[in-house]
């Protein structure tokens, strides 16, 4: 995105990425405390993942976003496949989406307190 549409000020990137990061925090924590099974929080999650990582390629190196982002999808795989059945048992989805809520606002914590270049 910071290659397509360098007409976007990193300062506004930088301020939305931010803002997003707090959103999915926040968002997370809401699907966290109030867990229903629905079919599209699955979709969901995904949407909230891929606009986060658009927040940081816009706002950091593209490159470096898309290495990072194979890099931890291979390994969310490698996890998943080598120990999802017996990790699934022990650890349940809303710990996990706990987790992933407050892993989103410390990510906002660091982007707010980070300089923009």
């Amino acid at each position: 995105m910071s290659l397509s549409l360098p007409q976007i000020s990193r300062k506004l990137a930088h301020n939305v990425t931010t803002l997003l990061f707090f959103v999915f925090g926040l968002w997370s924590l809401w699907d966290a405390y109030n867990e229903d099974d629905d079919d599209n929080d699955e979709l969901a999650q995904v949407e909230k993942e891929l606009l986060a990582t658009i927040g940081l390629a816009a706002d950091e190196d593209t490159v470096g976003v898309i290495l990072g982002g194979i890099l931890a999808q291979a390994i969310c795989t490698i996890a998943a496949v080598i120990g999802g059945k017996s990790l699934a048992s022990r650890v349940s989805e809303r710990l996990v989406t706990l987790l992933g809520g407050v892993l989103f606002l410390l990510f906002g914590v660091q982007s707010f307190f980070s300089p923009v270049d």
